[in-house]
């Protein structure tokens, strides 16, 4: 993920149809703050539906919302 993620996850956003999958995963030394990561997607419009940590890398799955709070 590069520093400005949240202008990919716009943009994933908005090219995704309403219940539309959104999958991430990251080596988990990336996030500095996962819980503030989490409520950014959900401002943006997405459910965080299961976050999952494998060895070093943070696996999250979420889904695109008919709510937009940004």
């Amino acid at each position: 993920m590069g520093t400005n993620y949240i202008d990919y996850v716009k943009e994933a956003h908005r090219c995704l149809k309403l219940d539309g999958h959104l999958w991430i995963a990251e080596t988990t030394s990336r996030f500095l703050n996962f819980v503030t990561f989490e409520e950014e997607l959900t401002k943006i419009g997405f459910d965080v539906i299961r976050v999952q940590e494998k060895g070093n890398f943070t696996f999250l799955r979420a889904i695109k919302s008919d709510r937009i709070l940004v």
